[in-house]
């Protein structure tokens, strides 16, 4: 290995003492072969999916931004008062089993014999509790989408005192 390094750098030292005037070297160009002419362009097939998908344009806060996903999820009015209720309109805000603004219990609503499980994950693309919990738009976007399928099958229910 020794050898190999030391001839190497040899020949570097060698190449560099008989280049003495490096402005007269052209530079290298892409060259086209037959081969190049041939191919198709490439084609991406899985293009990655954007990572914040710009919800809430109107930058809003606080209730006024969760009445904003409420309405973009297509939640009725009760969603307000029950977000306050739950989280004081927080979409970061954590109890024992639930997360965001509507406390979703996740775990449950994604658990194998779940009925809300299929269409949590392919209505909203949800698989994981950091999907839903969390201040960006997208996660917040995906609390209302997973409060909207619960919604949707069970009614009031899950949210009942």
């Amino acid at each position: 290995m020794y050898i190999i390094k030391r001839m190497l750098l040899v020949s570097v030292f060698t190449f560099m003492s008989t280049t003495e005037n490096v402005s007269s070297l052209t530079p290298v160009t892409h060259i086209e072969s037959a081969a190049d002419s041939q191919l198709d362009p490439a084609v991406r097939l899985n293009p990655p999916t954007p990572v914040e998908l710009g919800f809430n344009p109107e930058h809003l806060t606080g209730c006024e931004e969760m009445d904003w996903y409420r309405k973009y999820a297509g939640l009725p009015t009760v969603f307000d008062s029950l977000g306050y209720r739950e989280s004081r309109c927080n979409n970061d805000v954590r109890t024992y089993c639930c997360y965001g603004y509507w406390q979703n219990y996740l775990e449950s609503h994604l658990s194998v014999k779940s009925a809300y499980r299929e269409r949590i994950i392919n209505e909203c693309g949800v698989r994981e509790i950091s999907d839903i919990f969390g201040n960006s738009d997208n996660q917040k976007y995906k609390q209302a989408c997973v409060t909207f399928v619960v919604y949707s099958i069970s009614g009031l229910a899950p949210w009942k005192i």
